[in-house]
């Protein structure tokens, strides 16, 4: 990945790996380290010296595919993430909207249907801890 930094600080703290850990963004720039990571047995570590708003969105270098590396990296599989959506049509006519995505401890799901019937919703955990949801 590669991004341009567009935040308020430009001087990013210095960091480097040492042991184990190994280096995740370099400041080309500046020519240094400022963000490391590690895998020690089962535990892992990330550190970063940045603003994540700072970095400037440049296709295919997102933060959300950042963000979604970085989840990986933990082991923390999610799908289906994405930016709050309008409405969007379902199968049958049917108005869906799921907000926030991905969410904690609560989710709202709004839905039209176009005519008069009945309709029946079910929700799954699809999340890597399933025990952890309400």
């Amino acid at each position: 990945m590669n991004f341009r930094y567009n935040g308020e600080n430009f001087y990013l703290d210095v960091i480097d790996s040492t042991d184990t850990g190994f280096r995740i963004f370099h400041d080309q720039d500046d020519d240094y380290y400022c963000g490391v990571a590690n895998i020690i047995n089962n535990y892992r570590t990330v550190g970063v010296s940045l603003k994540l708003a700072g970095l400037v969105d440049n296709e295919p270098s997102t933060k959300a595919v950042l963000l979604d590396s970085i989840t990986h990296f933990f082991g923390i599989n999610l799908v289906g993430i994405g930016e709050k959506s309008h409405l969007k049509s379902m199968t049958r006519n049917l108005q869906l909207e799921i907000y926030p995505n991905p969410f904690r401890n609560r989710l709202d799901i709004r839905y039209e249907i176009s005519e008069a019937r009945c309709e029946a919703t079910n929700a799954y955990p699809a999340s890597p801890f399933p025990n952890q949801l309400g």
